[in-house]
């Protein structure tokens, strides 16, 4: 099992989102918890902010993994836009 961490960004991120989607977010946080490599989650290629991505409806988790800690340093929630990834 792993452990989360969330960066200031992420939390900030966090707060500023509709508490409907923050609820499906925190259940996404808590599976990637039990296992960051499920189905639905991405490597991301030549993208500073993080390594993997986790599709939760609108958002976007963006998340770096150690395995060697166990822990998941999630980088930043962003809603789904062109701008996302760039």
């Amino acid at each position: 099992m792993y452990t989360a961490y969330f960066t200031r960004q992420a939390v900030n991120s966090f707060k500023k989102i509709p508490k409907e989607y923050q609820l499906k977010i925190k259940e996404a946080i808590s599976e990637l918890e039990l296992d960051p490599y499920s189905s639905g989650t991405i490597k991301l290629l030549n993208y500073p902010v993080a390594q993997y991505r986790k599709r939760t409806g609108d958002y976007r988790i963006l998340f770096d993994i150690d395995d060697e800690k166990k822990i998941l340093i999630i980088a930043n929630i962003r809603r789904r836009t062109s701008t996302t990834y760039q």
